[in-house]
């Protein structure tokens, strides 16, 4: 989606034009508006709310006033207030460009989606050549899911103005609407445009990846990595269309590259996680990349986990002591900073029963189990440890769970689809 760079910040930028415009010794209400919105810019909430409630005091017709009384409000958390009086601003000023432009942001702030497209498509509509209204526009109704409309404005920018990053915005409003062709139509456009600009042949790449189309998603990052061959998003990318593709390798490969680019930056390395079965000839440098994320974030839970599950894979059918010992640290570690993370338990439960801690290897498996009934690998875990319980029903029903989840894996897999994590995997170059 066509990022949305708006806000309080961008707001009191606005609202400081609308101070720089008035004269210093004009009529009584306008230099109190000017005072204000100037307090405001500096962040001076008490002072901007004096001047401007005293504004609209003397001249209640003033939608300046109004509107940097709502923008006050908002900031001092005064949310009815805020609203209120917005409201009148709009109700004044509605057809004042800059009035528009400032109730856009407002309701950016306050994430009303269809309220902000909709001031700010009234903007773009005024201020004709402005490309970065219309794409605002476009970006609100996409974040509002009214992709049709966005288009529609998309469509009505283009008779204006012809841009790289307009035939994008279309692209992913013709793509959200169902409409594929045009949307591919207009993410091509803007790659030829603009080849220069990375994150339009990722975008492109995406769009294949989402219609499991690997080999074309493959073609247009590669076609991206010829500009850009230090981009970890796009190396991301071509490791999830290898593995769409069955080339597991390379995909790990992909996945090294992009996690040796980009050091701290997570999901190249949870990929890796997920493809520890394939990465048996490279696994010292898997094991290293994540010893380095684990340093980077050893305050939340995924850097011990990874870190604890790749040391894991490593061991392989190894009952060393010291690496036992290393790994439970971690993964516990993993726990407590966040007890719901499934496969920390599991990973966890894994290892006790390679220990033979039975009891508490069914405890993690059981809660792993709880947390995400949907994945085979807990199941056909918790079926060994009960069965080495003497929990033979028990067994019998974890692994008739196995059998039934496994078969819809492996379905999903035939039909090309991706692994949880990879399918949703949106990158911003």
């Amino acid at each position: 989606m066509v990022s949305i760079r708006l806000g309080l910040a961008a707001a009191t930028l606005t609202l400081g034009a609308f101070a720089g415009s008035a004269q210093e010794d004009g009529p009584p209400a306008e230099e109190l508006v000017r005072r204000g919105l100037m307090a405001l810019q500096a962040r001076d909430l008490p002072t901007a709310q004096e001047y401007l409630e005293r504004a609209v005091e003397i001249d209640a017709g003033e939608p300046r006033g109004w509107i940097g009384l709502a923008q006050t409000y908002s900031m001092l958390n005064l949310h009815t207030q805020a609203s209120r009086h917005a409201a009148e601003a709009a109700r004044l000023g509605g057809e004042d460009p800059l009035i528009q432009h400032a109730l856009s942001m407002f309701h950016t702030n306050y994430g009303n989606w269809a309220e902000a497209a909709a001031w700010e498509e009234k903007f773009a509509r005024q201020s004709k050549q402005d490309l970065d209204a219309y794409l605002r526009a476009v970006s609100l109704y996409l974040q509002a899911e009214m992709p049709k409309r966005a288009a529609e404005v998309g469509e009505a920018a283009l008779q204006q103005v012809v841009s790289a990053s307009l035939h994008n915005a279309l692209g992913k409003a013709y793509t959200m609407s169902g409409e594929l062709e045009k949307g591919l139509d207009h993410l091509r456009s803007a790659v030829e445009q603009e080849p220069y600009e990375e994150s339009l042949h990722y975008d492109l790449g995406y769009f294949h990846l989402r219609q499991q189309d690997f080999g074309s998603a493959k073609a247009a990052f590669e076609a991206g990595r010829r500009y850009f061959d230090k981009s970890p998003a796009l190396e991301i990318g071509l490791g999830i269309a290898a593995y769409g593709r069955r080339s597991f390798k390379d995909s790990v490969d992909h996945f090294l590259r992009a996690a040796a680019l980009a050091p701290g930056l997570e999901q190249p390395h949870a990929f890796l996680g997920r493809l520890l079965q394939h990465a048996s000839d490279r696994m010292d440098e898997v094991v290293e990349r994540m010893k380095a994320f684990h340093s980077d974030h050893s305050k939340n839970h995924f850097g011990p986990f990874l870190y604890g599950q790749a040391l894991l894979a490593k061991l392989g059918a190894s009952k060393d002591e010291t690496a036992m010992a290393e790994i439970e640290s971690l993964l516990r570690e993993s726990l407590e900073r966040n007890e719901e993370y499934w496969e920390s338990h599991y990973e966890l439960g894994v290892l006790l029963e390679k220990k033979r801690d039975f009891p508490e290897a069914e405890k993690h498996l059981e809660r792993a189990v709880a947390l995400n009934p949907d994945s085979s690998k807990p199941h056909y875990r918790l079926a060994r440890v009960y069965q080495r319980l003497g929990k033979a029903r028990e067994a019998k029903r974890e692994r008739e769970l196995h059998k039934q989840i496994a078969e819809r894996e492996r379905q999903a897999m035939r039909a090309g689809g991706l692994p949880e994590g990879f399918a949703s995997a949106g990158v911003t170059p």
